[in-house]
């Protein structure tokens, strides 16, 4: 399916990851498509989160793989795609809320998205895997803010985060 017209679609705003991948080496199944908009669907926002670092690290891992194959094209799309999961990240921040904290995950949102960008002009690795690095523990911090929430007993209130 082409991309473009799945857009137009008025049942889905955007492709899914499997119709805008269609193409790549590194598709997924359709089935997996399928389990991954099912939990997207029925994740709560921590665990958006923690999806959306896993696609952007997926990302970056794919875009390592592609430069080290001489896949030009392939890394652009990745680290693209990288790119604009961190700069959603950063848009989402609720500053008001979010206070210190807020304004450093901004710092390292901006940080980790100049890496990619800098990976991609300079057709190198290390900016990538510094991008990865980052990146990979803002992840395991946000999974530990999952786990800790799931072992919150269903009587208290959920956690307020601002990410």
């Amino acid at each position: 399916m082409n991309p473009r017209k799945a857009s137009m679609n008025p049942t889905f705003a955007t492709p899914t990851f499997a119709q805008s991948h269609a193409t790549s080496a590194y598709a997924p199944s359709a089935r997996l498509d399928r389990y991954f908009e099912s939990e997207v669907l029925n994740a709560d926002p921590v665990r958006l989160v923690t999806l959306l670092y896993r696609g952007a690290g997926e990302a970056i891992a794919a875009a390592r793989a592609a430069l080290a194959a001489g896949n030009i094209a392939e890394r652009s799309k990745q680290i693209l795609k990288a790119w604009e999961i961190v700069t959603e990240l950063g848009r989402s921040l609720n500053h008001e809320q979010g206070g210190a904290i807020s304004q450093q995950l901004a710092e390292l949102y901006a940080y980790i998205g100049q890496r990619l960008l800098d990976g991609n002009a300079e057709q190198a690795d290390k900016p990538l895997a510094e991008a990865a690095a980052v990146l990979a523990t803002l992840g395991e911090a946000w999974q530990t803010v999952q786990k800790q929430q799931t072992a919150v007993p269903t009587s208290a209130e959920p956690l307020s985060v601002a990410c």
